[in-house]
């Protein structure tokens, strides 16, 4: 059975960072499986940037993120998503699927958002539509595994382990 292992949190929280982990030790502990790494900034791109950030273009985004994600579920051993998920009622399908589907959900402080400002997300107040502040925050509420991501530089080795291993005892369940 293909999986679907779904990284929700805050812009920010360290989705895409530990999504590159998970993917690349992924390959070396099942080197014959194959793995595919979806970013939601990247599908994004992918489309040509041709939606905002409001909360309806964040909902079609969402649909397009899943709907790849069903997709390639249906053809690699292993996807690995990293998205900002405003809505668990979009990813609720998977859970029925015919794939395995695991859910972590990366916790992060507004101060450790605000240290890790790439995007300058947080630093522009004037920005409309930013998740936490304009839009509602992703919810854990559905998640298997919530990670706190302080520190998250220096421990994603650990959680990466972390995660495996919780894949793995969920699938013998």
């Amino acid at each position: 059975m293909n999986s679907v292992l779904w990284i929700n949190g805050m812009p920010g929280s360290g989705k895409s960072t530990l999504a590159k982990k998970l993917a690349e030790r992924f390959k070396v502990v099942n080197p014959s499986k194959s793995v595919l790494l979806i970013d939601g900034d990247s599908v994004r791109r992918a489309f040509g940037n041709d939606l905002g950030y409001s909360l309806t273009e964040r909902y079609e985004n969402a649909r397009r993120v899943i709907a790849f994600a069903n997709l390639a579920g249906e053809q690699v051993d292993m996807v690995i998503c990293s998205s900002v998920s405003l809505f668990d009622d979009l990813r609720e399908p998977f859970r029925n699927k015919q794939f395995f589907y695991f859910e972590v959900f990366l916790e992060a402080s507004n101060y450790l958002l605000d240290c890790r400002d790439q995007k300058n997300l947080y630093s522009e107040h004037g920005l409309k539509d930013r998740v936490g502040f304009d839009l509602p925050r992703p919810s854990s509420a559905c998640a298997d595994l919530v990670i706190d991501s302080a520190g998250l530089e220096n421990k994603a080795d650990f959680w990466v382990d972390e995660i495996l291993e919780n894949l793995r005892l969920s699938r013998t369940n």
